[in-house]
């Protein structure tokens, strides 16, 4: 099932922020395509900054392997929450905890 509730929720947010000033396909092209998908979950983690975004999915291994590379390596970067239209910032460790219990997983 598509996620147009949490398309609309991390626009908002990117909006807000005036994020992103570069790469602004990561949002508008990217994101969009990835959260219409017919498996898109109706949960997710999202990173926003300058430069572009990145989705985390819970259940999925790739998108905890990607939360821990921006924990090591990405700075200024604004990270949220979504659960149908609530956007809540968290942190990138709160982040990292959550995809590791989808996965039953721990660091």
């Amino acid at each position: 099932m598509h996620n147009l509730e949490g398309y609309r929720a991390i626009c908002t947010e990117a909006e807000r922020l005036g994020y992103s000033t570069a790469y602004k396909d990561d949002l508008k092209v990217h994101d969009l395509r990835i959260l219409m998908d017919t498996d898109a979950p109706q949960e997710f983690a999202w990173g926003v900054r300058s430069t572009g975004t990145d989705i985390f999915f819970p259940g999925k291994k790739e998108y905890l392997d990607l939360a821990i590379a921006c924990r090591k390596h990405r700075t200024n970067e604004y990270y949220f929450w979504i659960k149908g239209a609530s956007c809540t910032q968290i942190s990138i460790d709160g982040i990292i905890e959550r995809l590791q219990e989808s996965l039953g997983e721990k660091e």
